[in-house]
């Protein structure tokens, strides 16, 4: 058994790939049920079966990929803040039913661009909407 509270990164790795091959075993055993079987099972038989080993494969061909947050701390658990960004675009699309013109989505682009820019260096909205008009708007620093 894994204790998560002292788990270091080989260790969270480790658990990852036992869950993985108990969800391939899983899998495969459900596959080998016969007709019977599988209709007396509690779980949603032989479909079920092929996403839970569709999913486990797709995760440990891509291991390194779902497991880098273990092991390199500036990279984030989820993609939480990268679906925010997008969630307006898509929220836009799908009540105008899309952009209008080519130069129209690359200026709505731009502007949201600017305003999580704005917002991730705590700087309101308004006030730096206000600056663009201004003869010397605000930009953020490069690196």
């Amino acid at each position: 058994m894994y204790d998560f509270t002292t788990l270091s990164p080989q260790d969270f790795e480790h658990f990852v790939r036992d869950l993985l091959e108990a969800a391939q075993g899983y899998a495969v055993d459900r596959i080998k049920m016969t007709a019977q079987e599988r209709a007396a099972a509690p779980s949603r038989g032989a479909l079920s079966a092929f996403k839970h080993r569709a999913l486990a494969r797709r995760i440990h061909t891509r291991i390194e990929d779902y497991l880098r947050f273990a092991s390199n701390p500036i990279v984030p658990f989820d993609n939480n803040p990268a679906e925010r960004e997008v969630r307006m675009a898509k929220l836009r699309q799908k009540i105008s039913a899309g952009m209008r013109t080519l130069t129209g989505a690359e200026q709505f682009a731009a502007l949201r661009s600017y305003i999580a820019t704005t917002l991730k260096h705590d700087l309101r909205t308004l006030d730096a909407l206000t600056m663009l008009t201004t003869p010397n708007p605000w930009l953020p620093e490069t690196t």
